[in-house]
């Protein structure tokens, strides 16, 4: 069953045992890791899913085996994510960047519309370099927009609109 934190809260509060057969998802808002060790017993599995709105629903996911360590996880299936520095270069593993999401999933539409979430696209060599995230990627990453249709098949990741 796929439910918000809040969601799967208030269950919890109502009264909800739990189903030991049952998946439970959390999406749309961070999982705390309070809420995760409510869950773990009370559930097969707990999954964490990660994912802004240009995105159709979810982009990352991760099984939550240890409350303590919560990330977004890693990629879907034909998703892309890339952290990368203020320049939009790559960044090592364990340093902090903007989140740029490619890949199928992404909506059309979102980037220069005003009243939309914020979004540009990017040059598809702005990231050269970059490699999809190997990692579980932290759970304080702020998301960055996404870009679709690529030329050529070349994955195009896109940042929010930054001030210059």
């Amino acid at each position: 069953m796929s439910a918000t934190p809040t969601t799967w809260r208030m269950l919890l509060e109502g009264g909800w045992r739990g189903n030991p057969g049952l998946t439970a998802c959390a999406g749309g808002e961070p999982l705390t890791p309070e809420l995760a060790r409510q869950l773990l017993p009370r559930t097969a599995a707990v999954w964490n899913l990660y994912g802004p709105t240009e995105t159709t629903v979810f982009s990352t996911l991760e099984a939550v085996t240890d409350p303590g360590r919560i990330t977004i996880g890693r990629p879907i299936a034909n998703t892309q994510v890339y952290v990368l520095d203020d320049r939009m270069r790559p960044q090592p593993a364990g340093l902090a960047g903007e989140i740029c999401i490619g890949g199928a999933g992404v909506a059309d539409g979102y980037a220069g519309r005003p009243g939309q979430p914020h979004g540009r696209r990017v040059p598809p060599r702005a990231a050269v370099g970059a490699r999809p995230a190997e990692q579980g990627l932290p759970p304080a990453a702020q998301p960055g927009s996404a870009s679709r249709d690529p030329p050529h098949g070349a994955e195009r990741p896109a940042l929010p609109d930054r001030e210059p």
